[in-house]
Formats: C-alpha cells, sequence, structure tokens
C-alpha cells in the first residue's frame, strides 16, 4: 500500500512491513488535499500522528482520501481530538479507557498502545547513577513536584528537562531506575522508552493498560504512596533481583512494543475492515473541523481566524448544526470581550433543545448579571431549562435570584443541570486563566465558589473531579474549605487522602490530626 504519513510513530515500522510511506509535512495555512497529492496523488491511506500542538490544514473536512488518524495523550486533549476523529475513516487511541470514552460520542476507536524505535534500544552498562526522571516540572503538575521533593529527601534523583530523545535514551541507560508518574492513568510512552533502554522502571501503580502488557516484579517494578519508599529501599537492598527484571523488561519491549510489532497491528485493523467509521454530512463534518480548530487554539494557543470563519459558515446550516455553531460563536465573542456581537448567536443557539442550548443561555445569564441583575439571569435560565430533557432535576433559579449572593446560587443551579447532561469536566484541560464563560459544570462550580465560597459549589466541585479523575487538582480548594469552616467531616478526610495520594504526606498528617481532633471534640452521642 501507499501511505501518506504525518508522524515518528508507525512509519517505521510500516517500511520494514514493505508498505510505502510518503512523508507529510502538515501545515496550518495550505489546504489538506493539496498536501496530500503533492507527496502522492493517489494514496491508499492518509495517516495523521496528533501528539501535542499539531499544525491541522484548512479544509480538513472536504479530505477526499481515507484518513487514519492516531492519537497521542489521548486523555489530555480527548476535548479536541472528539471533533477531529469524527473526519477521520479509522481511529485509533494510545490509551484503553479512551475507547470506551469516544464510543459514547459515537466514534469506532482501535486500542493502539504507543511503541518505541529501533533507535531507542541501548545495549547494558553499569549504571553510574541510581535513579533518572526526565519530565516537566510545572505548576500545573503538582502531585509530580510532591513526589520529586519526597523522594530527594531520601535518595539522589536526577531530574533533567528539554533533553532530546536520543539523550534521554542514554541518560537512562546510565541510570539503575527510571521513574515515571503519571499525569494520567495508562501505558504511556515513558514506560516504554524507559525499558527499552535496559534500566528499571519503576511506574505508578495503575496505570490502565499496562497490566495487559507488563506484570509488576516481572517486566517493571510498581509504586504506589504506600509503597515508593520501601520498594525504593527493596531495589538499593537487591540490586541483581532487579537487573534481571530490567532485561526481562526490555526484552517483552523488543519482541512487542516496536514500531514494527505496532504497525502490523495497524494494518492488520485496516485489513479487517473492524476500523471503519461512517462519513458524517458535510454539514456535520464543517462544524467538527471548526470546534477541533477552536478548542485546539484554547489548549495550545493560535489565531481564532480559522475557526471563527468556519463557525460562520456552520451558522448558516439548518437545524441542530447551525444552532451549536451558533453557540460556540457566541461564547467564543464572549471570551473575547465583544457581547454586542456574541448577543445575537447565543440567543439563536438558546432554541437548541439540549445542552448546547442551554449552555447559550447560562452564557447569556452571565452576561445579564453584570448588565441587567440576577432576575434578568434567572429567566434566561429558567427558559434555559424549561428545553432539557425531563430527566434533569428542576432548579429554582427565581428563588435563586433573591438568595443573599444571588451569583453564586444562579451559578450552582447552572452547574447542577450541567452535571445532569453529563458535562462534569474535560480532562487533561486545565485552563491557564479562570473562565469567565465555562461550559461545563466544574467551571460552573468554580465561578460560584469565587462568589461566595459554599458547601453546595464545594460538592459539585468535587463529584465532578470524581468522576472524571482529578480529585488531586482541587486539593488547593479543599484546603481553603477547611480553613473556612465549610468542609465536611467527610470532605476533610477526603483532603488527607487526596494529599497522601499526591505524595504530600506532610500535608496528609496534617489535616488527618485536625480531623481526629475535630472529632474528639464532639459531644458523644447519650447513650
Amino acid at each position: 500500500m501507499k501511505i501518506v504519513c504525518a508522524g515518528q510513530f508507525l512509519a517505521e515500522g510500516l517500511r520494514q512491513a514493505g508498505q510505502t510511506v510518503i512523508p507529510l509535512a502538515l501545515r496550518e495555512d495550505a489546504d489538506l488535499n493539496a498536501l496530500i497529492e503533492a507527496a502522492c496523488p493517489d494514496p491508499d491511506w492518509v495517516l495523521l500522528e496528533v501528539w501535542g500542538r499539531t499544525a491541522l490544514p484548512r479544509n480538513l473536512a472536504a479530505c477526499r482520501h481515507r484518513l487514519a488518524v492516531f492519537c497521542i495523550d489521548t486523555p489530555l486533549n480527548a476535548f479536541w481530538l472528539r471533533p477531529l476523529l469524527q473526519l477521520c475513516d479509522a481511529a485509533f487511541v494510545d490509551q484503553r479507557a479512551s475507547v470506551a470514552a469516544l464510543a459514547r460520542a459515537g466514534i469506532t476507536a482501535h486500542w493502539l498502545p504507543l511503541c518505541v524505535q529501533e533507535s531507542d534500544f541501548r545495549a547494558p552498562a553499569p549504571p553510574e547513577r541510581f535513579l533518572t526522571f526526565v519530565g516537566r516540572i510545572t505548576p500545573h503538575r503538582p502531585k509530580r513536584a510532591n513526589l520529586l521533593r519526597l523522594l530527594q529527601r531520601h535518595t539522589p534523583v536526577q531530574v533533567v528537562q528539554d533533553v532530546s530523545r536520543a539523550r534521554m535514551q542514554d541518560l537512562f541507560a546510565r541510570s539503575q531506575v527510571v521513574l515515571n508518574e503519571n499525569l494520567f492513568s495508562g501505558l504511556t510512552l515513558r514506560v516504554l522508552q524507559g525499558l527499552a533502554s535496559g534500566a528499571l522502571v519503576l511506574t505508578e501503580a495503575g496505570g490502565d493498560g499496562v497490566d495487559a502488557h507488563f506484570t509488576d516484579g516481572v517486566h517493571l517494578a510498581c509504586y504506589g504512596p504506600d509503597t515508593l519508599l520501601p520498594r525504593l529501599a527493596d531495589i538499593r537492598a537487591r540490586p541483581e533481583h532487579y537487573q534481571a527484571i530490567a532485561r526481562a523488561g526490555q526484552a517483552a519491549c523488543r519482541q512487542a512494543h516496536t514500531s514494527a510489532q505496532r504497525a502490523r497491528e495497524f494494518l492488520d485493523i485496516l485489513a479487517s475492515g473492524q476500523a471503519g467509521n461512517p462519513r458524517r454530512t458535510d454539514a456535520v463534518r464543517r462544524l467538527a473541523e471548526a470546534k477541533a480548530k477552536y478548542r485546539h487554539c484554547l489548549r495550545f494557543g493560535g489565531s481564532l481566524a480559522a475557526p471563527m470563519q468556519l463557525f460562520g459558515q456552520a451558522a448558516g446550516a439548518a437545524g441542530t448544526v447551525g444552532q451549536e455553531a451558533s453557540f460556540f460563536l457566541g461564547h467564543l465573542f464572549a471570551r473575547q470581550g465583544d457581547t454586542a456581537r456574541a448577543g445575537p448567536f447565543l440567543a439563536h443557539a438558546a432554541r437548541h433543545k439540549g445542552v448546547h442550548g442551554f449552555l447559550a443561555s447560562a452564557t447569556q445569564a452571565i452576561l445579564a448579571l453584570a448588565a441587567e441583575g440576577p432576575d434578568a439571569a434567572a429567566a434566561l435560565l429558567e427558559a434555559g431549562q424549561a428545553a432539557l430533557p425531563r430527566r434533569c432535576r428542576r432548579y429554582d433559579f427565581h428563588g435563586a435570584a433573591k438568595a443573599p449572593v444571588p451569583r453564586a446560587a444562579l451559578l450552582v443551579g447552572a452547574a447542577r443541570l450541567l452535571m445532569a447532561l453529563g458535562r462534569d469536566f474535560e480532562p487533561g484541560f486545565f485552563r491557564q486563566e479562570d473562565d469567565r464563560y465555562p461550559d461545563t459544570a466544574f467551571g460552573y462550580a468554580v465561578l460560584a465558589w469565587q462568589a461566595m465560597p459554599s458547601q453546595a459549589a464545594l460538592e459539585i466541585m468535587l463529584t465532578c473531579a470524581r468522576r472524571t479523575g482529578i480529585e488531586p487538582e482541587i486539593l488547593p480548594i479543599l484546603k481553603r474549605a477547611i480553613g473556612l469552616g465549610l468542609a465536611t467531616d467527610a470532605q476533610i478526610a477526603t483532603a488527607a487522602d487526596l494529599a497522601w495520594r499526591a505524595y504530600d504526606p506532610e500535608t496528609a498528617r496534617d489535616i488527618a490530626s485536625a480531623l481526629a481532633r475535630r472529632l474528639s471534640s464532639k459531644t458523644p452521642p447519650s447513650a
């Protein structure tokens, strides 16, 4: 087959499998069909590997060729990958959990774990250091920072950022242990790279999909908050035992996790005919391209000109497509501070009898709170919820407008309705700045909390975090609630547990001690 390929994971293996691989360089200012046909006029497949900030060409929705997309770090990017995958004929994801998540959005995806290249393998060598970690340290990854601080108090740790792949593999190969910390639960590339280097991989236990390929104590070593330090002590005490595990891990990686092996799996799925996703209508495809590019800009930055133009074109479509496109245009203008242009689009979108209709009403209500007051905002929210399915519990927005802090009460109500609609949170997408016009229950609860910290807003944030696996990220809010005296005993216990799971034992002990004092001070029930 002739495969036009934009990516780095499968190309090596596809060539080894006898396929003709034609490289494709993506550009935002170029038409996708023109790029493909300049590389190869008649490809059998076009393969796009989407990883990090990917250039998204023009006219994705009009692609004339069979398109396969391989998504990397899918849980972190699902909110913009979902619409992108509506444009593809075959979808592949690097994480097992993403298959079911995309199925709920009507997308058939196949789990294709990541792989290493032949150049990633290293020959055995005596280690020069005990423990190495390669990865970014940012304020948005507090668990990682806590983990490294904890380790550095007990053992020498080499921490390296911003190195080439070859340099990283050399560092790993000269280390006894390679540390992996998961931003999301899965079989990550760092695990495979560490195994290929020949070092012992020490990775967090419970990674979704790791168990399908590797076994703790056989191919690698796992740790958790309770076992991290004992495991390190055992590795120091029994180096030969763990060297054998490292050798077995490297052998397993070479046998089943190279580009050649993964390319064969990719080709088998294509040949089986199981990879097919139905082609959507042109209107749906244009809207999907607009959403993908808009959300890509929110995630990585960049010009909003292209998605705005696409939304403008889609807004002219009849029915729900036009109404949904109008919501995104209104939402976009509101975020840019252009409320005059936002208004008509949001009013049109509010006719949508579904989540985007309610989101349009909620955005209108936030604008009304500033311009007209809580009664006008309540009327908009009441109208928005009237069009929702009956399964959504009704909220008394007119009553909320009379609350001591009406803004907080109205936003809590919006958050509760969005939870009922399944709009909890977008995993992996943490905006760098406060979002004045959110589109999830978690975002509305954050706004409500900022207006007035309350048990209601706190419980919504906790529920959303629990459902989407981001509980450690709201530990600062929980600590604030404890300081204000708003947290229940159960929430204080949750905060202690989260601190422990985030490798911050001192904070966990302090919170647990405070809870114990609080419980002991309460009057026991009478007999």
